[in-house]
Order: structure tokens, then sequence, then C-alpha cells
């Protein structure tokens, strides 16, 4: 992108939504992860902001996304991460928000997933309190992994089935849950009957008699009296268990009495049996009470006497059962031999003790020793191998320097440990290391240098080196030849993969090189542009801050450049963006002058006293402060505040008496709705009530006419209008129609009766047909059938009138045929002849008077039905001729 078009901004800030999703879905600029938030939420398309959440994927988005954004495609993709977290992840400190997002939640589905599945336990509790399914909660019970929850659960479970179903499942998983589930159920069917005890009663009782049972059979038991102790307090609190079942326990609890009660002593034998004192014991005690109270020829003699004496004393001891004197005689010997021993260790000379150093650094170097030792204890338990061996190290000096015959037995086998201990930690993380090196290696061959961007590339070539580098941390080698453990041939591999996949990002950089080259050029050719428009005063003021806008997007963007050229473009832009923000406080104070001026002679309209030359004045104020560039922007709205203050007044006023009117407008167009909304409704009228409705049809049209009226409400009336209008219209035509086919219903009629009777058929039965009064042709023809089917008529009378009906029929055709401009046949060519000459004289006589077509048209219609009947042999050409003539003029009138 070159230099100017970053001038229009980034590609995520563009207008075609389509850009900005390929922007925010690929780009890598910071300044779009700094904005990612906010794309996140107020970006107008929702696949932009779908594709930032998705690139922040952070809990905090995707709630608030749930909680605010217009899509509901979004808010449901939303709540699918949302529950993909609960399932996976505790809440912390949000906690709050997730409890919030469920309420939000109303699928049943969900409510229940989170109860049984979310990790946490507040989710889990919300959750259940909207639940009521007493099968589904019995479930929850069961699976239900705090206790505290389980038990507050099941206090709402009040189901027997389900109560039932739930300890059978618990029976052998968890005996405790087991236990509460019956004893809920025992309280629930004794409040329910308690006449008889429950089975969940007797379920507990059973439990608690095969506890007791199985120690009245010798069961294995730390504390077998607190145990049944504690099966009597439960049995107490059983309802009312079944007789069969408290004659068990009775008596299982008396084997258990019986079966702890101590055994009776045996009472002493009458006999008693004397046991005679040995004979030797008293006179070797008196032997040795002799040689010590005698004064002895050397103490090593005397010594040596008396450990004969003891041992013939011991021997003799050994061989009888003593008795009550012997005892005594025991008691004497072993205070005599004491006194010896007593008096020998006095008579020792004692030992001169060596005289100890003035400072002896021994016990200092212990206690550092075994503060190092447990230093490096704690580093070999944390497993870090370079801690372990710098510590170990030093605890090996402090142990060499203590002298070899007061090194501590104890710190030299904990030192010979700690290096067995350091030694396998050694060997187990090298070989953890090396495991992690050949995954890096795979990592590395993972990336897919075609189709990421290379940038990505070089970034986490980047990162798997640092993760190599990090591990070498781990295990350095000290006084070695080599710095680090790991294998040179894992190294190899390594930085040989490494480097194919660089190899494939490198004509990229090589091409951003050329980029920032050219970059470098525009932005060259810019400031050389821009530089002399600057140190111009006059220079126009949006030009500069055009200018000054574009330095600073410029400035942000000096990571486009080459390295080298940077410091030196930022001094060059510092110095043009200095040199604008000079010309631009000049212009700024000049522009701060003029308004002023503007303000002081805004104070002077309060002296005019013609409202209308005021507000003139005013206006023109404003339009002189229009163009007058914006001076400062804090000062700029303090200024116009100042501006403002002498001439709100006038228009407030003005305001006011147009907020007025506009209520007379909203009034008057209620009023106009009011009308059109009536119009409406008589236009809709049911048929039977459209003749009464042309009475308020007309009123509304007088009330509608005597004030203006939009041009939409105008439309919207005469609309109303003509469809009132259409509808009489339209039901005027269906009465024609009906009309006109009952009259040709009476000339087929007619036509029929007088071929039967011409026939000698006898007479037709005249049908009675309704016809209205108003309707005099069909009165007539109405009578001129039942004169044609009266038998007391003259028949003879009856055929001369058929002829000179006929004749009649016969004119009408020549002038219909005249009209249409149908040729006429030969035998009546004369008769039309005649007709053209009279009708000539007629047009002529009527001048502008004359009828149309239509009128015309519809006298014909009405002569040929006054014309039957017809004579039976001349009425199907006749009819033939009269149909083909009417075709044409129909269409010749028809719109």
């Amino acid at each position: 992108m070159s230099f100017k078009d970053r001038l229009f901004g980034p590609r995520w800030q563009h207008k075609d939504a389509s850009i900005r999703l390929q922007a925010v879905s690929e780009s890598n600029d910071q300044q779009l992860f700094e904005q990612l938030s906010t794309i996140a939420h107020q970006d107008s398309d929702s696949k932009v902001r779908l594709a930032a959440l998705r690139r922040l994927d952070h809990e905090t988005q995707w709630l608030k996304t749930s909680r605010d954004d217009s899509d509901d495609g979004l808010r449901k993709l939303a709540d699918d991460w949302l529950l993909r977290a609960v399932f996976e992840s505790a809440a912390d400190e949000r906690l709050n928000e997730r409890l919030a997002w469920l309420e939000r939640i109303d699928d049943n589905k969900i409510i229940r997933r989170i109860a049984a599945e979310a990790k946490d336990r507040e989710l889990r509790a919300a959750a259940l309190q909207r639940i009521h399914s007493q099968g589904f909660l019995g479930d929850c019970y069961t699976s239900e992994r705090d206790d505290a929850l389980a038990a507050e659960l099941l206090q709402r479970i009040d189901q027997p089935s389900t109560l039932k179903r739930i300890a059978e499942q618990l029976r052998k998983s968890n005996k405790n849950r087991q236990q509460a589930v019956l004893k809920h159920l025992a309280a629930i069917e004794s409040g329910a009957d308690s006449s008889a005890p429950s089975n969940a009663t007797n379920a507990l009782a059973n439990q608690l008699l095969e506890q007791l049972e199985s120690l009245a059979r010798g069961g294995r038991s730390d504390d077998r009296a607190a145990q049944i102790e504690q099966i009597q307090q439960q049995w107490q609190q059983l309802p009312s268990p079944d007789d069969a079942l408290v004659r068990r326990y009775q008596g299982a609890l008396r084997i258990l009495e019986l079966a702890m009660r101590p055994p009776p002593e045996p009472e002493p034998e009458a006999v008693e049996t004397i046991v005679e004192p040995n004979a030797q014991l008293p006179a070797l005690a008196d032997q040795l009470q002799a040689l010590m109270s005698a004064k002895a020829d050397s103490e090593d003699k005397l010594t040596a006497d008396i450990e004969q004496i003891t041992t013939e004393f011991d021997r003799n001891w050994n061989m009888l059962e003593p008795s009550e004197a012997d005892q005594l005689v025991k008691k004497r010997f072993t205070a005599l031999t004491a006194e010896h021993r007593a008096r020998k260790k006095s008579q020792q000379p004692k030992k001169k003790e060596p005289k100890k150093p003035e400072h002896d650094p021994v016990p200092e170097l212990i206690d550092q020793l075994k503060t190092a030792l447990k230093k490096t204890d704690q580093a070999i338990e944390a497993g870090d191998v370079s801690e372990s061996q710098a510590t170990l190290s030093s605890s090996q000096s402090l142990f060499d320097r203590i002298p070899k015959k007061r090194r501590p037995q104890a710190l030299a086998g904990e030192l010979m440990r700690a290096h067995g201990r350091m030694k396998e930690l050694r060997n187990w993380q090298h070989w953890s290391n090396n495991e992690m090196r050949e995954r890096l290696i795979e990592r590395v061959a993972e990336i897919d240098a075609e189709n990421l961007h290379p940038d990505a590339v070089t970034a986490r070539l980047k990162e798997l080196r640092e993760r190599w580098k990090a591990l070498d941390q781990k295990e350095p080698i000290i006084d070695g030849k080599r710095r680090y453990s790991a294998p040179q041939s894992l190294w190899r591999k390594f930085n040989q993969a490494a480097d194919e996949k660089y190899q494939a990002a490198k004509p990229f950089l090589e091409k951003r090189d050329e980029v920032r080259e050219q970059a470098l050029t525009e932005l060259t050719e810019f400031l050389d542009e821009a530089e002399p428009l600057a140190q111009n005063p006059d220079s126009k003021r949006d030009t500069l801050i055009r200018y000054q806008r574009a330095a600073r997007q410029a400035m942000r963007h000096l990571n486009s450049l080459p390295a080298k050229q940077r410091g030196k473009m930022a001094g060059r832009l510092r110095n043009l963006m200095d040199s604008i923000s000079a010309v631009l406080d000049k212009q700024f104070d000049d522009s701060e002058q003029e308004k002023r001026k503007l303000i002081a002679e805004a104070r002077k309209i309060s002296y005019e006293k013609d409202r209308d030359a005021a507000i003139e004045l005013a206006k023109s104020l404003q339009a002189r402060w229009k163009r007058i560039p914006p001076a400062r922007r804090k000062l700029d709205q303090q200024l116009w505040q100042e501006f403002r203050e002498p001439i709100d007044p006038l228009f407030e006023g003005l305001k006011q008496e147009r907020e007025q009117q506009q209520a007379e407008d909203r009034e008057r167009i209620a009023t106009l709705e009011a009308l059109c909304k009536e119009a409406e409704q008589l236009a809709n009228s049911e048929e039977d009530a459209l003749d009464t409705a042309a009475g308020p049809i007309a009123g509304l049209e007088d009330q509608w006419s005597q004030q203006p009226a939009p041009a939409g409400l105008n439309k919207r009336f005469n609309q109303a209008l003509d469809k009132y209008q259409q509808r009489l219209a339209k039901r005027a035509q269906q009465q024609e129609l009906e009309k006109i086919a009952h009259l040709n219903t009476l000339t087929e009629a007619l036509q029929a009766a007088w071929v039967q009777r011409a026939a000698g058929k006898g007479v037709a039965d005249a049908t009675e047909t309704a016809v209205p009064q108003d309707d005099a042709l069909g009165q007539k023809l109405q009578g001129r059938l039942a004169e044609f089917c009266d038998s007391a008529a003259d028949d003879s009378a009856l055929s001369a009138r058929v002829e000179g009906l006929t004749e009649q029929a016969r004119q009408i055709v020549i002038e219909m045929e005249t009209l249409s401009g149908l040729e006429t046949p030969e035998g009546d060519k004369k008769l039309r002849m005649d007709y053209q000459v009279q009708r000539l004289s007629e047009r002529l006589g009527q001048g502008s008077n004359r009828p149309d077509l239509a009128s015309e048209r519809d006298d014909l219609h009405r002569r040929w039905m006054e014309s039957f009947p017809h004579a039976p042999d001349q009425h199907q050409e006749l009819k033939k001729r009269f149909e083909a003539g009417d075709k044409i003029l129909k269409n010749m009138t028809s719109e």
C-alpha cells in the first residue's frame, strides 16, 4: 500500500464490508489488534464483527456479543461458544457475567445441559432452579459433584417413583446418598399415609440391620462400640419400621451385647503352694558384701572376683522358681553390684579434653551444607535441572571443605542420594527435552509457508527457536566442550527444516525491502512537497491540516521504511509538523480576532427595537461567522457560545412561533386523517349501505375542500372517493347486466311461444317472472308474452302483428349494418338506401346535438327487443345479422 493510500485510512476501516472482512481476518497490523474489541461490537457488518470476535476469542467479548449484538445469527454463535466454555472451564471472576447470560437463555435443552455438565457450581444451581421435571432433577442428583448442592436438590424432589428409581441407582455407587434418598422418601410416604410403614423406611431399616448383623457375625470393625452406637441412633430416627424388622434388630443387638461382655475372672485355687527359698543365693550375696568390705590387694583382682560371684548368682537364679524371699535377695545383690560399679567409676582418672580452637568453621559449614542440600532437594522436586545442578555443585563444594574426620555421615549419605536423584532427573529431563525437540521439528514441518503470511512464518520460526533455546537452558553442560546437551543430529534437523521454511518466505521479505524503499521514495517526495507549504504563511488551512495529519500518519508508519532511514525521516517529519503548527497557530489567532469582532457586533443586537430587523442582522452575522475559518477547537466552542448568547433569544421566540404553527398543522393533519379514515370506512361499506353513504360522502367532500391538505392525504382521500364511485358504477353495471339478461329471457320466451303457436302445437304456458315496476320495456314484453300465450287470442291477428314486428326488426338490422359498415343483402339494399338518406337529413337538421354512437347502439338494442316475436323463417337470419353488426359496434364504442 502506497503512502498516499494510507492517507485514506487502513483497510479495516474501508467503506466496503468485504475489504474490511479480509483485513480483520488476515492483517497483523498492531493498530488492528488494539481496535479488534471495538470492531467486534461496533462494525456495521455482522461478518466483520464475527471475524474480529474469532481473532479475539475471549469469553468477555463473546458475552458482550450475546448480550448486545443486534444480529440473531451472531448472538446464536456467541451462545454456542459460551456453552462450550461453560462445559470446559470454570468462570472464576466472570461468574456473574455467566449467570446473567444464563438468565437470557430460554432453550430448555441448553438449560438442562448446563444443569448437568457446567463446571461452575453456581451455574448448575441457577440452571437447576429453572427446571421442575422430577425425573431430570433425580438424574442430576445422582451425578451432581457437589454434596451440598445435591442435598438442596433432593429437597425439591417429592415424587416417590423418582426417589425409588434414584435410590436403586445409588445402591452400589453411593451409600450415603442412597440413605439420604431413602430418608427423604420415608418422610414423604409417612406423611402421605401414617397408618403403615413405608417401603423407604423398611429399606433404611434393612440397611441398618445388614450392618448390625455383620458386626454380630464378627465382621471387621475398628471401633465396634462406636459403630453400634451410631446404628442405634439412626434406628431411633426411623419413623416406624415393620415389626419383623424390629424383632431382627433387637435380636442382633442382644447378640452383640453378649459378645462384647468381658469373660468372668477365674476363682483362685484353695490349696496354697509353698516355695522353699534357695540357700545358695543368700550365701553368694554375703560373699559379695564381704569382698567389698575387705581391703583388696588390687582393684583388678577385686573386679574379677566380683564378676565370678555375679556369674554364679545368675546361674543359680536361672535354675529356680524365685520366691518372695529370693526376690529380696536378688534386690540386695543388684544393689551391691551397682555400688561396686559406682565406686570403680569414681576412682578412674578424668580424661583431659582437647583444647578447642577459638573459632571452629566446621559447624558453620555444616549449617551451610544443610541449607544447600535443602535447596538442592527443592530444585530437584521442582524439576529444574539448571538450578539443581548449581545447588548440588555448591553442596559438594561445602562438603569437600569439611575435614574428612568431621564430615557427618547423614549429610554424606544425603549428598550421595542427591547426586543419584540429580542424575535421574538429568536423564529424565534430557529424554523429555529430546521428545519436545522432536515435536518442535514436527511443528516446523507443519508450517504452511505457501498459504501463511511470510511475517507469520518468520514469527512462528522465531517462536520455535526461542522454545528450542529455552530447552537448552534447562540442561546446560558444565565444564564440558559443548554448552548444551541437545544432540547435534536433532539440532541440524531442526535448523535445516527452519531454513527451508525461511527460504520459502525469503522472496516476500526481499519484496518487502523493495516496498520499503518505495515507501521511502514516496515519503521523501511528500516531504519535499510539504516543507515549502509549511514555510508559507499564506497556505490554505485545510491543506496544512491535511498535510499535518498525513505527517502524523507517516510518523505512525515509520516501520514501513528501511530501518536505517527511520530516524532521519522521523526528524524531518517532526520539523514539518512544527512548521505547520506555527503557521496554523498564526491563522488560528487571526480567526479568533475576527470572531471576537463579530461577538461585539452581536451584542449590539439587543438594542435593536425592530424584531424582524434584529433577526435579519443576526442571520447576516451567522453567515459571516461561517465564512471565518475555525479557531482552536476548545476556544472555538467557547467563542461560539459567546456569539450565540445575544442571538439565541431572538431565534427562541421565532422557534416558539414555529412550534405553535407546527402544533396547529399537526391538529389539522389529525383532522384530515380522521376524514380520510371515515371516507375509507364509507367506501368499504356493505353493498346495501352504499346508497345511504352518498350523503355522508358529500359532507366529507365539503369539509375536505374547506382546508388545505398535504399531497399524500389528498391522494388518500381521493382514492377513497374513487373507490366509492367505482363500487357504485360496478353495482349499476351489474344491475344493467341482470336487466338485459332478464329481457333476453323474455324475448326468447316470446319467440318460442309464437313458434309453437304458428306450428299448430298449441299455446305455450305463460312464464310468470318478476319484472320491476320501473322497467317499462320489461313490463311491455311481459304483457306481450301473456297475449301470445292466451288461447282466446285470434291467430290471424297475431300473425299479422308478427309480420309487422318482423319488418321492424329488419329495419333495425339495416340500421345496425349501416352504423357498423357491414354489407346488406341484395333484397334489403333499397331499404338501406332509404335509411341512409333519412339519416343524412336528420343529422343535417340536428347539427351538434346528434346522439353519439354508444347511445345509438343502446337505442337499437331497445328497439330490437321491442320487435319480438319474429317470423320463424326469418328470425335466425335477422338475429345473425344483428349480432354481427352489434359485435363491431361494441368494439367501436369500448374504451
